[in-house]
């Protein structure tokens, strides 16, 4: 399958938006197109003979911010290869190089800690897939590894502005590790990537459901042993292992409306078992 070069232009004007996805279209170097709903993002497809780095940023000046990724797979939204940020014309602060965002995300290559990439997903800054199905082992280690490399304790005979910029990757990348880390944060977190947050309502949710809901919180607000507390758990975990399936399928497939819809009820779920974990500690 032909290689692609995928540019998200995040928060543009909407005459911004459309005038850029027209101006590529009419010229041809549009493979595909995804219009988000939300902050008028937009994200295009093209292949990467047809089409440059710097002409998609000539054409982003009107853009209040934007990313450029490279990926090596087709047109979908959700990769199932590595994406990874074209450097950002970001310069060392030390030795002026340009420096890649990928290689020295971090470090440049004359050994100096770089100021973070502003507006990087959080997939990118570990170099994993944009995927909800992540090896959290994996996503752990190389999260203890980065965090060995910019402890505090390595640094304190360097510059204030290298501390600085240390201290500022460090506390990105507990964020964005604990962001991935967690299925619930997770799935939320795609889902703004792609202008479909999920808002403070319960108005798209089926009225049954949250019969069923309530009637759950009922039964765990009344238990009076520890026994009944447990089946409420097991009923819980059981029902949050199911919807996680079913959540990792509907991004698979790109269905987004349906992922929003399932993760609305993972919170539900998520919030009765945060309720059941407290439970428990008061008893102790």
């Amino acid at each position: 399958m032909a290689a692609s070069v995928a540019f998200m232009m995040r928060y543009l004007q909407t005459n911004s938006a459309k005038c850029i996805s027209k101006t590529l279209r009419n010229k041809g170097k549009i493979s595909h197109i995804q219009q988000c709903n939300k902050h008028s993002n937009i994200l295009l497809f093209a292949n990467s003979t047809n089409i440059t780095v710097p002409s998609v940023r000539r054409l982003c000046r009107n853009a209040v911010n934007y990313s450029l990724f490279d990926t090596h797979i087709s047109r979908r939204m959700f990769s199932t290869s590595t994406v990874r940020l074209y450097s950002s014309g970001r310069k060392c602060w030390k030795c002026n190089k340009d420096t890649s965002s990928s290689s020295e995300l971090f470090f440049c290559e004359c050994g100096v800690v770089q100021a973070p990439i502003r507006d990087m997903n959080y997939f990118s800054l570990f170099g994993i897939d944009i995927t909800f199905d992540i090896d959290e082992q994996s996503l752990s280690r190389m999260h203890k590894d980065l965090q060995m490399k910019l402890h505090p304790d390595k640094f304190t005979l360097k510059s204030e502005e290298e501390r600085n910029h240390a201290d500022q990757q460090s506390a990105l990348v507990n964020k964005g590790y604990y962001m991935l880390l967690k299925p619930l944060s997770r799935g939320l977190y795609m889902l703004e990537l792609c202008g479909y947050p999920i808002e403070e309502s319960t108005g798209d949710v089926d009225p049954d459901f949250l019969m069923d809901i309530m009637e759950m919180n009922e039964r765990l607000d009344e238990a009076g042993s520890d026994e009944e507390v447990r089946d409420i758990e097991e009923e819980v975990t059981a029902l949050i292992q199911n919807i996680i399936k079913d959540i990792s399928s509907a991004f698979k497939e790109e269905d987004l409306d349906l992922a929003k819809k399932l993760m609305i009820r993972y919170q539900y779920f998520g919030n009765i078992d945060d309720k059941v974990r407290e439970r428990y500690r008061r008893a102790m």
